[in-house]
This record gives C-alpha cells, structure tokens and sequence, in this order.
C-alpha cells in the first residue's frame, strides 16, 4: 500500500481547466478518500461554491470571499482553512497572483 502521495507524477485534468479560465486541478483517490490539488491563477472566475472544503494553502497567496459574511479572507501559504457546506465562497486571484491548494474531503 502506497502512503506517499507524488504529486508531481499525478497528471493535470486538463478537461476542467478548459471549462474554467484560470483553473486546473488534479486528484488521487485511495479507498474512500479523494484528495484534490488546486490551482487558482489570474483569470478565474467561476461563480459560488457551496461545498464544504477542508483545504491547506501549499503555496501562493489569494483572496477568498464569503458571500452570506460579507467579507473576504487572505490565504497565504502555510494556512488551513475548514469552509462548511452550504457557505457561498469563491476564490479571487489578483493580477499576478497564483495558489496551490491541497483539498480534502470534509470529514467533520
């Protein structure tokens, strides 16, 4: 059983980048668990998500917004965020601005 994930080996699902601008992503699935790396460049700018998101910032640095707070958050890398189902948020890159970010399945 593998338990070292070497993501550099994983290939990006190009698919998705092509149906959002500034997006790309690429996933491994063991067992029951799925995990994601994601990452959010200048040019994206897909609507509201509603998915709960246990997520840790790799690297870079975003904005993400909270619709129903009103306010917005800075992730820089290092930072863990835990965003419940059912919270309208999005991720918003200035110009210039790239962010890798390791998702997890919301577990709690």
């Amino acid at each position: 059983m593998d338990v070292v994930i070497d993501w550099e080996q994983v290939p990006w699902d190009e698919p998705e980048a092509e149906a959002w601008p500034g997006y790309r992503e690429k996933s491994c699935t063991c067992g029951d668990r799925t995990l994601w790396l994601c990452e959010f460049s200048e040019g994206y700018t897909r609507g509201w998500c509603e998915e709960g998101h246990l997520a840790h910032v790799i690297a870079g640095e975003s904005t993400l917004r909270i619709r129903d707070l009103q306010r917005s958050v800075r992730l820089r890398a290092g930072d863990t965020a835990i965003i419940p189902a059912g919270e309208a948020h999005r991720m918003e890159p200035a110009a210039g601005e790239c962010i890798q970010i390791l998702l997890f399945e919301q577990v709690c």
